[in-house]
This record gives structure tokens, sequence and C-alpha cells, in this order.
């Protein structure tokens, strides 16, 4: 028996019939489509996340190694040579004699530098081109700029302070002292089996006007240096706390 929907459906012409069929094929194509379009933006959002949260663990971890390695280690090194030039100041300039002990254990330490900002593969992969937008959180954002801004800064400080060791005070020390003698003196193990120097240094080699000037230079350029490190290293403190945060949510 055929029912009244049946005598409508077969009053309709085949035309009509094929018409409707195709428009309800049609939107079945569309919402598939559509669905397929929410879940794969569903899964893109999933993926993003979980990038998002394997960049921030990265970035974390590169934090830790400036704030508590890269950080301490500079300011104990900074202060070393800040007391050792200091020292040295004194020596030119006060009549007193000093153990050759102190002095040139001093004068050894000059030439020394510590290269806080040697390498940051996360921070500037995240503050290249585009990089930034890999990180949702706006504030996390502006802190992570902050960071870069007061490494770049660090950098150049760095850079002169390098120039400088390399180019004035190392040229300095190897025409005036014998640097040798001064190994001899830092490193007691490593002089075990080398024969003592041949050369001497007296105390009236340090005691010039040239030598002064360049240990004001090295003291102006170490200063500088300490002061943009300290700084970058409280806004890396600032930018650890909210990842940490983020993190944890």
């Amino acid at each position: 028996m055929s029912k009244p929907g049946d005598e409508q459906e077969e009053d309709l012409p085949e035309t009509m019939r094929s018409t409707r069929n195709l428009l309800l094929e049609g939107l079945v194509i569309v919402a598939s489509i559509l669905l397929a379009f929410a879940i794969d933006a569903g899964w893109d959002e999933v993926r993003e996340r979980e990038q998002e949260q394997r960049l921030l663990a990265q970035l974390s971890d590169e934090l830790a190694l400036f704030i508590d390695n890269l950080g301490p280690n500079s300011r104990l090194l900074s202060g070393r040579v800040e007391t050792n030039i200091e020292q040295l100041l004194a020596l030119v300039h006060e009549s007193e004699n000093v153990a050759d002990d102190e002095w040139m254990t001093s004068l050894g330490f000059l030439p020394r530098a510590y290269e806080f900002t040697a390498a940051t593969p996360v921070i500037d992969l995240l503050t290249a081109d585009g990089g930034l937008q890999l990180i949702s959180d706006p504030a996390i954002r502006e802190e992570l700029s902050n960071v870069s801004s007061f490494l770049g800064v660090v950098n150049r400080f760095e850079t002169l302070q390098g120039n400088f060791i390399a180019n004035e005070m190392i040229p300095w020390l190897n025409r005036n002292v014998d640097r040798y003698a001064i190994a001899l003196r830092m490193k007691p193990d490593w002089a075990d089996d080398r024969p003592t120097s041949r050369f001497e240094t007296e105390v009236d080699a340090v005691r010039t006007r040239e030598f002064s000037n360049l240990l004001v230079e090295r003291d102006r350029l170490l200063d500088l240096v300490t002061l943009f490190r300290n700084q970058t290293l409280e806004r890396m403190e600032n930018l650890r706390e909210r990842v940490e945060e983020r993190l944890e949510e």
C-alpha cells in the first residue's frame, strides 16, 4: 500500500526530484566539509598549544641557565676582576711595596672576561621575524622582547670589552710583564713540571701612566657590562616567573 507522501513524490516531475536530491547531496557534502574543517581547526589548535608548551618549556630551561648558572658565574668573575683593578691602581699610585704573588696574580686576571651572551637559541628563535606569534600570552611576548633588547645591549658592551682586552690590554701585558711567570703563580699544579721563568718583572714595570689609564678604561667597560647584565637578569627573572605560571595552567 502506498502512503500519501509517496503519491506526492510520484506526482513530482523527474527534474524536480533530481534537483531536490542534488540539493540534499550538496548540503550533506557542505556539512561534511565544514565538519572536517572544524576538526582540522581543532587539531591545529591542539598542535599549536602543544608547540607553544614545548617552546615555553625550552625557554624556561634557557632562562634557568642564565639566572642560575651564567649570571652567578659572571658576577663572581666580574667581582674578582674589579677587586684586582682596585689593587693594581693602589699599587701604581701608592708607595708601599706589595708581595709579588698578590699583584702578579691580579695581573693574571685582568684579561679574563665572561661571555654572558654567548648563546641564546630559544630567545633568538622566538624574537626573530614572526617568532613572537608562536606565543599566545601578550605579557610573555612583551617580557621576551625586553629581555632580547637588553641582551643586545649587553652583547654590544661585551664586544667592546673583548676588543679592548685583545687590542690594548693583552699587548701591553706582553710588552711589559712576564706572563709565563704569572701563569706559574696562578697555577701551582701546572707549574710543578715546568722550569722557572728566566725573566723578572719588577713592580716599576706597572707603575706607569699608560698602565693606570688602561686600568681605568678596563674598569669603565666592566662597570657597563655588569650594569646591563644585572638589568638583563632582573628581566629574565620576571620572564621566567610568567612562563612558569603559564606552564602550570
